[in-house]
């Protein structure tokens, strides 16, 4: 959200955790962020890299320097 800096229009990726809960995993998706609150965002999924689901414990990682309106 707006406490992590979150802006409209940031594209992330998604990300698997893996069992040690730190590690990342391969990336299923990217998201754009279409709606933005204090402590919290909503993302819209652009693009899936694999079939499967977005899952509660994923993780987001910004991609750099994407941005869009």
């Amino acid at each position: 959200g707006e406490d992590r800096s979150v802006e409209v229009g940031q594209v992330f990726d998604i990300f698997i955790v893996k069992a040690d809960r730190i590690s990342l995993g391969d990336a299923v998706a990217r998201a754009k962020v279409t709606a933005v609150k204090e402590h919290e965002s909503v993302l819209e999924v652009s693009e899936f890299y694999h079939n499967g689901w977005i899952e509660e414990g994923f993780a987001a990682r910004r991609v750099a320097g994407v941005k869009t309106q």
